[in-house]
């Protein structure tokens, strides 16, 4: 039952990031125009194939990544339903940072759920997506006067200088003190997973 369930449900996530893929373009070229119902419709599709494969996922397999791509899914599609029926004041060009921000959420929930606490694994990339898409989202709704190229020129060398001395006193700090060596202890979620 195990092999068929994650065929079934691997399936389901190919179609909503199909539904997801469509409903991007979708909302990027018709944002402005008149919709007919099969637009209008697509969101619920891509939602309610998120959370069939949740409640699937949830009750067979409890496998993290798939719990992350579900959450995600329906968010999106929540996104796009907002952006098509014109209940955001905004655009998909201008809403798409959201996608981080949901992103970054999902995947510390998804890692919580799973291990049932912060793994060092999930809690940095999904800071990571956080935190970009709340930046880009700042650009993005002109919260910001000054220019993302401007920003980029001036920030990222700072980014890239202030991580690599983060990088060394942790290494530091690390010989010095074996206790703040993080070991990520535990199975992996793909271990297990069938690549047929």
């Amino acid at each position: 039952m195990e092999k068929k369930s994650i065929k079934i449900l691997n399936v389901f996530l190919i179609l909503g990031l199909m539904f997801f893929a469509a409903l991007f373009v979708i909302a990027v070229f018709e944002s402005g125009k008149e919709h007919n119902i099969i637009i209008d419709i697509l969101p619920f599709i891509q939602v309610a194939l998120g959370l069939f494969g949740l409640i699937f996922t949830l009750v067979y397999t409890r496998k993290a990544y798939q719990i992350f791509i579900e959450l995600t899914l329906i968010s999106w599609g929540l996104l796009a339903f907002f952006v098509i029926k014109k209940i955001f004041p905004y655009t998909m060009l201008q809403c798409w940072p959201m996608i981080g921000v949901f992103s970054g959420l999902w995947l510390l929930l998804s890692g919580l759920y799973h291990y049932r606490k912060i793994k060092f694994g999930y809690f940095i990339p999904s800071i990571t997506l956080f935190g970009l898409g709340i930046v880009f989202m700042l650009f993005s709704f002109n919260i910001l006067s000054i220019s993302f190229q401007t920003t980029a020129l001036i920030c990222g060398p700072l980014f890239m200088l202030a991580a690599a001395v983060f990088i060394i006193c942790l290494y530091f700090a690390q010989k010095k003190n074996k206790k703040l060596i993080l070991n990520d202890d535990g199975k992996d979620s793909f271990d297990d997973e069938v690549l047929n």
